[in-house]
This record gives C-alpha cells, structure tokens and sequence, in this order.
C-alpha cells in the first residue's frame, strides 16, 4: 500500500475535494482490514512510520481524520489532506455504527440539550454592501462547500436582517443518529481549526473567516435572529431522551406487529377450520356420489 504515503503537492483544491478524495475512498472500500485492526480500534493507513498514537477508538480516528483532511496548515501536503478526508469519508459512511447512537457521544453530552432536529450555526460568513444591502454566500453555496468537507448537510439557511445578509446562518442535518454523527464531525472541525464556538466568543483575537458549532439549548434561547430560526425548526432534546423516545416507538411498533400476527394467524386457523370442514362435506358427498354411481351400475347389470 505504498500509494497511501505518497506526496504530490501539485494536486491543486479542487482536485482535493474531487477525483482524488474519491480515488483514495474508493482505495479502501477495497482494502478495508486497514483501518478497521479489531472490533474496537482502528489504524491511520496514511501515518504508518509517524509516531504517534496506532490503535485509535472510533472517537480518536475519526477526530484525527477531520483534522488533518481540514487543517489549513501549509505544512500538510495536498494529498495529505485528501487522503484523509477520504478515510473520514470512510469511516462515516462505510465502519460507522448506523443502528444506534454515534460512538462519538458519551456520557458527557449525552444529557446535554441539542436542538432537534440536528441544527449547526455559522456566524462571521463574509459579507459585502452593495446599493442593494448587504450581501453574502447564498445558503446552496455553503450546504455544497460542506457536503464537500464529507459533513453531508441537507440544507443551510443563510440569515437575513433590516441590512440585508446578517453573515449568520443555519444548517441543517438529517434527522438520524447519521446527522448527529455529521453535526459533531462538523463541530469538531471547526474547533481544531480554532474556529468553533469558545473561539467565537473569546475576546482574545481578531475574528476572521467563518465560526461554526452544533447548536445547543442557550443558542436556541438566544433573543437574536439565530434563535428565533432555530425555535421555528425545532426544539432542544437530550441524546438521553431521543433515545428512550426512539426506544418507545419500536416499542410500540413491536407491539403492533405482533398484534397484527396474532390477527393474522387467528385468520389463517379459522380459513384451515372451514378448509378441513368443506373438505369432510366434499368427502361425504363424493362417498355418496360413489354409492350412487355403484347402485346405479349395479342395477344396470342385473337388468
């Protein structure tokens, strides 16, 4: 797997986020046992000789993905960063627990109140005034920017106020454990790239380029325009309680089934009952058609 370490800084941005990402994806679909070591620990196949960390839980592995694949260090090379954007892609959509919670929750925000559905905001988006009003990147531009990045939004909604573009907006996530695994990758991304909410909120440097997170109860309590979109999209749920929710309604979903089952095998016992009786009527009958069709031949005989 020689391939997986080689560098090409000639591979231009757009190549990053395309053919090549999905070169290298399409190169460990195929060669799965590379990154996936045991049931719970995954490997970098793009960091075999580095020191660092070889045995990574889910968490650690999809964190050092993100990272590298999004740094906007130059220290990266283009393929570098390609190549892990890939494995992020892999790992999301091809090793990634779909059937319950992302492993990326644990007990720590498990009870923390999300906005559901799955919303993130973006803040700092840059703008410009023209005759018009302000404007800025149009909400179809930033989903396809982010959906390149492998977050898969299914929507953004770029934020208008008296002035025209606010440089704030809303994206939405789909309405799974699948979005909220997005969501957090999402978040993450922008905290390594000091570029997340306590980076936003922080007073210790100027602010350039856009801010983003996963948005929680006290974005969606905010008196601002952030707030009212997210309270018109949705309300604020723990993981906790989404999963008891969910839990609940298979519940309840099982219990129809098998309701409907019972339905059904009480009809298919009585059509057998009305089966194996027509079928004794059918044999008396025949008897006696037999009995008849004897006598019958009989008398002919002797006649």
């Amino acid at each position: 797997m020689g391939h997986y370490s080689q560098k090409d800084n000639n591979i231009s941005a757009t190549q990053i986020s395309g053919w090549y990402v999905h070169k290298s994806y399409e190169a460990l679909k195929k060669v799965s046992h590379i990154v996936k070591t045991s049931e719970m620990t995954f490997a970098c196949p793009y960091c075999p000789n580095k020191k660092r960390k070889r045995d990574y839980v889910y968490r650690e592995i999809l964190e050092h993905a993100s990272g590298v694949g999004q740094s906007s260090s130059q220290k990266r090379s283009a393929t570098e960063k390609a190549n892990h954007l890939a494995l992020m892609k892999y790992l999301q959509k091809d090793l990634m627990n779909v059937d319950g919670p992302p492993i990326t929750v644990n007990e720590g925000n498990a009870e923390e109140q999300f906005v559901w559905p799955w919303a993130g905001i973006l803040v700092n988006i840059p703008t410009r005034q023209t005759e018009d009003g302000r404007v800025g990147g149009s909400g179809s531009k930033l989903r396809d920017e982010h959906r390149s990045r492998g977050f898969n939004p299914c929507r953004v909604r770029t934020l208008s106020d008296v002035c025209g573009h606010s440089g704030t907006a809303v994206m939405e996530f789909n309405k799974d454990w699948t979005g909220l695994d997005n969501a957090l990758a999402f978040e993450r991304a922008y905290e390594l790239d000091h570029h997340g909410k306590k980076d936003w909120f922080s007073n210790t440097e100027q602010k350039s380029g856009i801010y983003a997170w996963i948005a929680r109860a006290d974005d969606y309590k905010m008196n601002n325009i952030i707030g009212e979109q997210l309270q018109k999209m949705g309300d604020i749920q723990t993981i906790s309680e989404l999963m008891k929710e969910e839990a609940r309604i298979h519940g309840k979903l099982v219990s129809c089934l098998n309701n409907t089952i019972q339905v059904k095998k009480k009809r298919l016992m009585e059509m057998e009952e009305k089966y194996n009786e027509t079928s004794r009527h059918m044999e008396i009958v025949m008897g006696e058609i037999d009995k008849l069709t004897q006598d019958h031949n009989q008398g002919i005989y002797y006649y």
